[in-house]
């Protein structure tokens, strides 16, 4: 009988001790969980494939195919009405356009933390606030004329 009782609250201090060390565990486990999980203010996005025709003497000597990775961040992005994804677009755009400096036909090398820097002020400086964070070159072509196939 007095095995039986022994065991009896054996058990019962053993299921005590193990229910505390779990909610110890737990518990610390949460904290460390709770500060490594704020939420990022920042995300990436991708525009979509974009063609720039390059014209010199009245002539298409080519086209520009490009695309970007740019990283929002969403702190900013809530106050503003307008997603910045057609301004990247429109801004990478008309930077490769109407920049006659940009000559791929000429294989001349291209300074592409200026023309990425440029892309983010522009679309910055459009919406009023720093939505974007920085803008990256995914994919940059120059396809000539000459290669296409005309029919």
């Amino acid at each position: 009988m007095l095995k039986a009782v022994v065991v009896a609250i054996w058990s019962c201090v053993a299921s005590l001790g193990s229910v505390y060390a779990t909610i110890a565990y737990r518990s610390m486990v949460s904290r460390e969980s709770a500060s490594d999980n704020r939420p990022l203010t920042v995300e990436a996005r991708k525009t979509r494939e974009i063609n720039v025709p390059k014209i010199a003497d009245g002539i298409i000597k080519g086209y520009v195919v490009v695309s970007f990775v740019f990283i929002v961040d969403q702190a900013v992005s809530r106050n503003t009405r307008i997603p910045p994804d057609a301004f990247v677009v429109e801004e990478a755009f008309r930077l490769i356009y109407d920049d006659d400096s940009i000559e791929f036909a000429r294989a001349k090398k291209l300074d592409l933390k200026q023309l990425t820097d440029a892309i983010r002020a522009r679309v910055n400086a459009r919406l009023g606030s720093a939505v974007i964070v920085d803008v990256a070159l995914q994919e940059l072509q120059f396809i000539a004329s000459a290669d296409l196939k005309h029919k």
